[in-house]
């Protein structure tokens, strides 16, 4: 009886032990996974350049995390450009002109530990968000046989396409704003909310009915909300934080 109850001891010891080294094994092969993710990437902050469709640009990140980084940064994007258009029979000389310039903060979220892929949210402010042209005819203009007007006497249209100031955006991209080292190139594809646009008119001399044509522009430019965003960014990590 001694020795049945001896046996069934020693079973018992090896039985808690064997227990304690699964236990053990356990703990090392789900927690050092974690570890070494922990130590693969330090926050910190980085300074990028960018160029796009939002023009050209800077940007200051702070890391909080793996998975987190925020960013604010500024934007710049101007274009002139004179077309011609054929407008009932009549050449108009068209100049359009955008300065554009915006401040960013954005949000990005790395939802995958081993992967630069991020999904970003955030708004930008712009400090000039018109767009605008004048036409002018280039030449002299017949009513019948006998009266000829000269383009300065035609006049002129003015046109000024206002958005809101304030436009908030979402996308995805790839590439840390912070690098895990010294530099990274990202990729970046969203688009920003500008809302309905605003119109003002305004002509002179012969052309100054035209100016009644305001909402019938507003009207045509109503689905011109949304504006995408492409982009190339050279990130570059200055100061490394625990």
């Amino acid at each position: 009886m001694r020795i049945i109850l001896l046996f069934a001891f020693c079973l018992s010891f090896f039985h808690l032990k064997a227990q304690d080294n699964d236990s053990n094994t356990a703990d090392k092969y789900f927690e050092a996974p974690e570890e070494s993710l922990n130590s693969d990437y330090i926050p910190g902050w980085g300074v990028g350049i960018k160029a796009g469709t939002l023009g050209l640009g800077l940007e200051v990140a702070k890391s909080f995390s793996q998975k987190l980084d925020v960013r604010a940064g500024a934007s710049f994007f101007t274009l002139s450009q004179d077309i011609t258009m054929d407008i009932s029979g009549q050449n108009m000389d068209i100049h359009t002109e955008v300065d554009l310039l915006a401040a960013e903060l954005m949000a990005d979220w790395y939802p995958f530990n081993k992967s630069s892929f991020k999904l970003t949210v955030g708004s930008a402010y712009n400090f000039n968000s018109t767009l605008s042209g004048v036409g002018v005819i280039t030449e002299p203009y017949e009513i019948g046989e006998y009266i000829v007007l000269q383009p300065e006497d035609v006049g002129e249209v003015g046109v000024d396409i206002i958005y809101n100031s304030v436009a908030p955006y979402a996308g995805f991209g790839f590439g840390r704003a912070v690098p895990k080292k010294k530099l990274s190139v990202g990729f970046q594809a969203g688009v920003y909310y500008f809302g309905k646009p605003s119109v003002e008119m305004n002509a002179t001399e012969l052309l100054a009915p035209s100016a009644e044509n305001k909402v019938v522009l507003e009207q045509n430019l109503d689905g011109y909300r949304w504006y995408p965003q492409l982009s190339l960014k050279i990130s570059y990590r200055i100061i490394s934080s625990i």
